[in-house]
């Protein structure tokens, strides 16, 4: 589950605050929030993947803020939630299936530059389905400067091999950029944070930190191909976690 997430303008990840239930707060005393959400609205379907591809359809749950292209995202006690995962096609209310041990959401607003992206998460545990086995990499993640599923960086946390990862997509290619062992928490609220700005010399910095702990940062000089220097939206991503 998430309580909330907000986006801010850039600033030092790490600290002592943390987001704990519904509230949502900065690493950083003077970072000013670009955009919000608390999920305080009725438990419901909020959207999911059969709206994103059939948009035409007045009984899909549509959101003003989300676009979800992989799984389904409900609202439940004012938390986002994913749902049981499973690998099925979801109807246009989830009724049938939530889709969900794949899941992919992203912002509709899609012009955050440098910018930090702050949630607090419970990983409810992980799951597996006949058509998504267990994988190393399953776990969560934030996605900044998200142009597309070939265009965007990754935060990856709360893995099922106990490592944080910071990664690019840049067309087919998935690089990794730095890695560090962090293990899984279950059934505890994280606030989890990363970052994004441009360098004056080219490259992109990136930075993750969890609970106010600093975890990784690298500059992103051209690895795996060119800094992915342009705005985006920002995600938020489930391999085979129920959160």
């Amino acid at each position: 589950m998430t309580a909330a997430v907000t986006v801010y303008t850039p600033g030092p990840l790490g600290g002592t605050t943390t987001a704990i239930g519904f509230t949502v707060a900065a690493a950083s005393g003077s970072q000013a929030a670009l955009w919000s959400d608390g999920f305080n609205r009725p438990n419901a379907l909020m959207t999911n993947e059969y709206a994103y591809f059939n948009p035409q359809d007045t009984n899909a749950a549509s959101s003003p803020g989300w676009s979800v292209t992989a799984g389904s995202l409900f609202v439940d006690n004012n938390e986002a939630w994913t749902g049981v995962p499973d690998d099925g096609n979801p109807n246009a209310a989830s009724s049938n299936a939530t889709g969900s041990s794949v899941f992919r959401a992203q912002t509709k607003r899609a012009d955050f530059g440098d910018a930090s992206a702050t949630l607090s998460l419970t990983n409810k545990g992980f799951a597996t389905t006949p058509s998504t086995p267990a994988q190393a990499y399953d776990g969560a993640s934030l996605a900044l400067r998200y142009r597309g599923d070939s265009s965007y960086y990754e935060a990856a946390f709360n893995r099922r091999d106990n490592t944080v990862v910071l990664r690019k997509k840049s067309g087919a290619a998935l690089t990794t950029l730095a890695s560090a062992a962090h293990n899984v928490v279950f059934d505890a609220p994280q606030s989890v944070s990363a970052s994004v700005f441009n360098n004056a010399d080219g490259s992109v910095a990136l930075s993750l930190a969890i609970n106010g702990v600093a975890l990784l940062s690298v500059a992103d000089a051209g690895a795996g191909g060119a800094p992915l220097r342009d705005a985006g939206a920002v995600g938020v991503r489930g391999n085979n976690v129920n959160f």
